[in-house]
């Protein structure tokens, strides 16, 4: 508001001020008025600039009728821009991408989640992972087991939950319209029983599904590498067939575990059949049970022109997987125990000499020498005779240097307390 009198201090100055003068006028000497002379007016002041300032009382609405004029033009102006600004959308709307006219069109429907899941939803129908479910796992629900799989794989793959809220994630995506559920049946209690009726047909079902992927891919088996890994459980399993106490490298014997024989297939890294042991099992013990399985699997899914090698540690062969191996027209490349007598006699045959002709290294100073020889496998009445490879190890001889003066030199050290 444009006056002077913007407090009370002032409009006190302001009337004093005033006082003073009609004082000044009341008492002032009066002028007789003569024709012809000018006007003498004692005591008046004249001010044309801010008449709000020397008179307060005056009216105080012209700030309205100034701010009125403000916003008209203000509006005026706001106007001219919107419709500039449609003009140009209009001349620009031909170079808007696909992207972009999609999002003013559905910028009112509801937004869902996209991400991965048209890659992997793709993927695994490429795999077929659904029909080979429902072919192993029966079920005359609303929702076939096949379907429910199917979301559990892909939360676990995009955005782990736990089942109780995968519902709620699923109604977030685009699975409600890409599968025509509603997200409302895949609660926990339907997932459970999903889970429940796929366990007995897991290995049966992944087989399937590895035998797709290797159709699909064009992958060439030539090796397989077996071995098994455990894994430590904590808590109370007295009634568990599984989980037990046993042996295993790098995990406390202390704790019970369950033991997991798995096949990778070299080259593509992919896992192969699997088998679940309790944690008491020995590793040799599972060999067999993986060659008939092996064997099987790869009769029905690699070409009859192919002898897939299977790769093993030293604990995993003995004269009767042998020819386990044979019957189920496999390859084998392990390593041998040298207890064995035979074994034993390959060792220390020949010379160091004989090891310096063939360096298993390329380079001018290898670390690793062989000999091929054979040796010979009996069981059963069956003989025979495959390829071995008797490797000098220069690291590990070197080491086993270093423990025998250590060992020496406690032996000296316990002689001279003697």
């Amino acid at each position: 508001m444009n006056f002077a009198t913007k407090s009370t201090y002032t409009r006190i100055w302001v009337w004093l001020v005033w006082a003073l003068l009609v004082l000044a006028l009341l008492t002032a000497p009066q002028t007789v008025l003569q024709e012809g002379h000018p006007i003498q007016a004692a005591g008046v002041v004249l001010q044309t600039e801010d008449m709000q300032t020397l008179y307060p009382w005056l009216s105080r609405e012209r700030w309205r009728k100034w701010a009125w004029r403000q916003y008209q033009q203000w509006r005026r102006r706001y106007r001219e821009a919107v419709r500039k600004a449609r003009k140009v959308r209009v001349l620009l709307w031909g170079a808007r991408s696909l992207a972009a006219v999609f999002e003013v069109l559905t910028r009112r429907q509801i937004s869902l989640q996209v991400g991965s899941l048209p890659l992997l939803y793709a993927l695994l129908e490429q795999l077929q992972v659904r029909r080979i479910i429902n072919q192993h796992v029966k079920s005359r629900a609303e929702v076939d087991i096949g379907t429910v799989a199917l979301v559990l794989i892909l939360n676990r793959m995009q955005a782990p939950q736990p089942l109780y809220r995968i519902a709620d994630w699923m109604s977030r995506t685009v699975l409600v319209h890409q599968l025509g559920v509603d997200a409302a049946k895949f609660n926990d209690d339907r997932l459970a029983r999903a889970l429940d009726a796929i366990a007995p047909h897991i290995e049966a079902i992944w087989e399937a599904v590895l035998a797709e992927a290797m159709h699909q891919g064009g992958v060439e088996l030539t090796a397989v590498f077996y071995d098994l890994t455990a894994y430590v459980f904590h808590g109370r399993y007295q009634e568990s067939e599984l989980v037990d106490f046993g042996f295993a490298h790098n995990t406390p014997s202390n704790k019970r575990k369950v033991k997991l024989g798995l096949n990778v297939l070299a080259g593509s890294l992919l896992p192969g059949p699997f088998q679940i042991w309790a944690g008491r099992t020995a590793d040799q013990a599972t060999v067999a049970s993986n060659i008939e399985r092996l064997g099987a699997w790869l009769r029905g899914v690699a070409s009859s022109e192919t002898t897939p090698l299977v790769v093993t540690d030293r604990a995993m062969l003995n004269d009767k997987l042998v020819f386990l191996y044979e019957d189920a027209e496999l390859g084998f490349l392990s390593g041998l125990s040298s207890s064995r007598k035979e074994v034993k006699r390959l060792l220390y045959q020949g010379d160091e000499a004989e090891f310096r002709k063939l360096p298993l290294e390329t380079g001018p100073d290898p670390h690793y020498w062989g000999r091929p020889c054979t040796i010979t496998f009996q069981h059963q009445g069956r003989r025979m005779e495959a390829k071995a490879l008797v490797v000098l190890s220069d690291p590990m001889r070197q080491q086993w240097r270093e423990s025998r003066q250590r060992q020496m030199e406690a032996l000296e050290q316990a002689l001279q307390a003697l």
